[in-house]
């Protein structure tokens, strides 16, 4: 559920300025997926719905002949009662938390000729644990700590994307994307020596033919990851249980696809 309250003044043809407040209200429940019974060590217990104040202030604009769109804006946001799921000694438990984002966002779209789209986009982000009294679990562990940063929030990205159609009988597409991230924290307390995923750089291609009479089929040519960034998609502490960390990387991937319709 939310709402919105928002200004807009067009002061050109071409420019307009925004500013709003986004509220919005979500009630879920985060249940371990385990026997849960108030007389075992995992009870279930209600939770206070999320809550999510936005405020938001930017521009949109156009240029060159509607053929350059760059929009930027700045925003805040105060979460209360995020839920959150953990596992700790006692078992799986959820529990909510507060959290501050504030940050700003650009954004660009370029079509420089007709059939080609060019994207371009900057984002930096601060993060801010502000409350912890709704974590009952495993506090003397430190597994949340007021004032850290939420996980898997980088404080800059950066991404651009291309893509040129070549219009015929049959169709080709090109398209390729490239993404760069700094780094982000693991968890929601420092672990060492986890602490933090580290920056990464990746670039995705793809070629793609479409043919046919109703362009019905498709060979493609793809690559994902061509700078062979090396690094953790998900890191877990199992010293506990294994004496070790576990990472799921992530690799190079390439390969060929098809897709063909049938007429009939």
């Amino acid at each position: 559920m939310g709402g919105k309250v928002a200004l807009q003044y067009q002061a050109k043809e071409n420019l307009m300025w925004y500013g709003g407040y986004f509220p919005r209200l979500q009630i879920r429940q985060i249940r371990p997926r385990v026997p849960s019974y108030d007389d075992t060590p995992f009870p279930q217990r209600p939770l206070k719905p999320e809550t999510l104040d936005a405020f938001e202030l930017g521009f949109k604009s156009t240029m060159f002949d509607r053929s350059l769109q760059f929009n930027a804006a700045v925003f805040f946001d105060i979460w209360k009662n995020q839920q959150v799921f953990n596992v700790v000694s006692t078992g799986p438990s959820s529990s909510t938390c507060g959290v501050a984002n504030r940050g700003c966002r650009v954004e660009t779209n370029w079509v420089p000729a007709q059939n080609w789209l060019v994207s371009a986009n900057i984002g930096l982000l601060h993060t801010k644990i502000t409350d912890v009294t709704g974590i009952d679990f495993d506090l003397h562990q430190g597994d949340f700590q007021k004032g850290h940063e939420l996980p898997l929030s980088p404080k800059f990205t950066a991404t651009s994307r291309s893509r040129e159609l070549q219009h015929r009988d049959s169709q080709l597409t090109l398209r390729s994307d490239a993404r760069y991230q700094s780094t982000s924290k693991v968890k929601y307390s420092p672990q060492v020596p986890i602490d933090e995923y580290t920056s990464r750089f990746e670039l995705n291609a793809r070629v793609s033919y479409d043919f046919g009479k109703s362009q019905q089929y498709e060979v493609s040519i793809f690559g994902d990851n061509l700078t062979n960034e090396k690094y953790c998609l998900e890191i877990q502490d199992l010293r506990g249980v294994s004496g070790s960390f576990y990472c799921v990387p992530m690799t190079v991937r390439c390969g060929t696809a098809y897709r063909g319709a049938s007429n009939f």
